[in-house]
This record gives C-alpha cells, sequence and structure tokens, in this order.
C-alpha cells in the first residue's frame, strides 16, 4: 500500500483544557537547504474538542499497546545494533 505524503507535517502537539498548540511544517515551505516551522496555538471549539478526545484516546491505545509488549516480551531477543548502519545505506 503506497500512501502519498501528507502535505502538512505535524511536529508536535500540546494540549490544553480549551486550548492547543500545533506546530507543523508545510510541504511548500521546505527545500533541500531548510525550512520553515509553525506553530498554530489556539481556542478549541465544542467541535474540535471532540476530535482532540478521540485523538487522545489513539494516543493512549498507542501507551497501551507498548506497555503490554513491554510487560510481555518475546522469549527470545534479538540482540542487534540499532545504531549501526546499513551497507546499503552508505550506496548513493
Amino acid at each position: 500500500m503506497s500512501l502519498n505524503p501528507p502535505l502538512t507535517i505535524i511536529t508536535a502537539v500540546a494540549f490544553g483544557e480549551d486550548q492547543i498548540q500545533i506546530g507543523f511544517m508545510d510541504m511548500a515551505d521546505q527545500s533541500p537547504t531548510g525550512s520553515i516551522e509553525q506553530t498554530l496555538l489556539t481556542e478549541l471549539t465544542d467541535k474540535d474538542k471532540l476530535l482532540v478526545r478521540d485523538i487522545q484516546e489513539a494516543l493512549v491505545e498507542i501507551i497501551d499497546n507498548y506497555k503490554t509488549a513491554k510487560r510481555n516480551p518475546p522469549d527470545v531477543i534479538e540482540r542487534t545494533n540499532r545504531f549501526k548502519r546499513d551497507d546499503d545505506e552508505d550506496e548513493d
């Protein structure tokens, strides 16, 4: 399954009770030499609060999945150097 890259990349989110702060970069503002990053800080409407609740529930599910996997590790843990570069990466 191939997904198109998003036109806006979300870089950070901070939730308040009635506000939200979203850090983001638009693809149009990026180049090989730099990018423009922006931050939106806005009051939440009732409709926005429902969306934020859905996002927070999804994030809690990701956290729960991680905690469950951590509590139930596989019988054998493959020991690898996650910082080692693949040989293919050197071929540009």
